[in-house]
Formats: structure tokens, C-alpha cells, sequence
């Protein structure tokens, strides 16, 4: 478990704009702790899913959101492929921190893409080992920038109309 930093959350939000974040719809996948989920949330996102398969995780992340009492936060348990297959609606913030040696951004834009999660110019931050190298663009999803924290790297891709494999 390697959950992100204080330092790239904090980047990841600046990154964002808090016009952005204000009334967006977030998924959270791998969500850990659910720190990027919540902080979201308390900067006014409206919506917040949070997808966690560790059972110590969930359970701990579990019971923060229930000292919330809030019905804008759900935290679902499973693997994220097999959540994602039945998750209704549309999110303009997809934030995905795998594991760093499972290189899965393809996987996930696949999974997003097929079941329509993402809104139009939805945004997709993959944080991920800063040597894993990431496409520029995949399934409609232009990468928009890459910032490197220590041994993170933060990629932001934006869906578009296009559709390519580079």
C-alpha cells in the first residue's frame, strides 16, 4: 500500500482549479485511504465514488466517511474492473493511483471508455511510477500534462472527440 502523498494531492488539486473541482462528480479508483476522494469532496465536489478492493483499507476509509454522515460520498468494495462494469452515471474527475507495478492506465481508459463513465471533457489523473511511460493519447484521451514528485509521476488526460493509439 502506497497511498499518495500530501504533496502530490496538493498538486493534483492545483493542477485542477478549485472552479474545476467545485460541483464536479469524482470517481476514485484504488482508492487507498480515499485522501484525494475526500479532499475533493471538501473542496466542494458534489459527488464523490470511491472504489477500494483491501479490506483493512475499506474498512478504515469506511468509517471516516460514516463519521461524515453524508449521502455525496460512497465508498463501494471490489475490484475496480468489476465495480466499474455496473457504476451508473457520468464523472468529470477519474483519479486512478494503482499499484506502481501494475501499469494499468490502458486497462482503465478501456473500462471507463466501454461503460461510458466519463463526461464530455472529463479528465482521467493517473498517478503512477515516474519511469512507467504513458501514451499522448488513447481512446479519445489526450494527455494534457505530466509532472514528476519524487518517485511519482501525475499524467492528466482529457477526453476528446479523437480517437488514436500513439
Amino acid at each position: 500500500m502506497r497511498p499518495t502523498t500530501s504533496k502530490v494531492k496538493l498538486a493534483i488539486i492545483s493542477m485542477l482549479g478549485r472552479k474545476l473541482i467545485a460541483g464536479s462528480t469524482v470517481l476514485e479508483l484504488f482508492a487507498g485511504t480515499g485522501s484525494v476522494g475526500f479532499e475533493l469532496f471538501r473542496l466542494g465536489a458534489k459527488k464523490v465514488v470511491m472504489i477500494e478492493k483491501d479490506q483493512r483499507q475499506y474498512i478504515k476509509t469506511k468509517e471516516r466517511l460514516d463519521s461524515l454522515n453524508t449521502n455525496q460520498l460512497d465508498l463501494i468494495k471490489g475490484d475496480v474492473f468489476s465495480v466499474v462494469k455496473n457504476l451508473k452515471g457520468k464523472f468529470n474527475i477519474i483519479f486512478a493511483d494503482p499499484p506502481y507495478e501494475h501499469k494499468l492506465l490502458p486497462k482503465i481508459i478501456n473500462s471507463i471508455d466501454r461503460t461510458g463513465l466519463a463526461a464530455d471533457n472529463a479528465l482521467i489523473i493517473y498517478e503512477h511510477y515516474k519511469k512507467t511511460e504513458t501514451p499522448i493519447n488513447y481512446l479519445g484521451f489526450h494527455r494534457l500534462r505530466d509532472k514528476t514528485y519524487g518517485d511519482s509521476k501525475v499524467s492528466i488526460y482529457k477526453k476528446s472527440n479523437e480517437s488514436s493509439y500513439d
